[in-house]
């Protein structure tokens, strides 16, 4: 998952932000990992639309979810350092 203020250890952009404003080459533990990246709002945005519903009463929303990435849009590591590089 990606998203703003995770600044903790072995985070891939939090790494690469690091390296890049310090100058430093940027270490990729396994770049030929593929992850199913997704920002950290986006299953943010849903559970606060289910919350919704659910206090709605709406009753058919009750029940299993999962907020997680599509696979279709799983990437290597190597290739989303690419990504930011550009940005």
């Amino acid at each position: 998952m990606i998203g703003g203020g995770d600044w903790a250890k072995d985070r891939i952009i939090t790494d690469l932000m690091e390296a890049v404003s310090e100058g430093k080459k940027l270490c990729i533990r396994n770049p030929d990992a593929t992850r199913p990246w997704q920002h950290v709002l986006e299953p943010l945005s849903g559970y606060l639309l289910l919350g919704q519903k659910l206090l709605e009463g709406k009753k058919n929303f009750a029940g299993a979810w999962n907020f997680g990435p599509n696979d279709d849009g799983a990437i290597p590591v190597v290739q989303m350092v690419q990504k930011m590089q550009k940005i």
